[in-house]
């Protein structure tokens, strides 16, 4: 099975309908069967802030301890 798609933009709107955020995917790379963006722009089209995000060591498929995502950790990374 592979991905045919992959999301390239993002439009956020107000309860007015009015854009208040844009987030825009580039740098598509193929990881096994997906195809994955590895830099995310996001746009506050109402502040002009920008905030790029780049993914540099893209995986999948970790093996990852299920307690990792127990309540118990997440408040104990409130705590900081």
């Amino acid at each position: 099975m592979s991905a045919d798609y992959v999301m390239e933009r993002l439009v956020y709107y107000d309860q007015r309908e009015t854009v208040v955020q844009t987030a825009t995917f580039t740098d598509i790379v193929d990881i096994g069967t997906r195809r994955f963006a590895t830099t995310i722009i996001i746009l506050d089209e109402v502040y002009g802030d920008r905030t790029v995000e780049r993914i540099e060591d893209l995986q999948f498929d970790l093996a990852l301890d299920v307690m990792f995502f127990s309540l118990d950790t997440f408040e104990a990374w409130g705590d900081d």
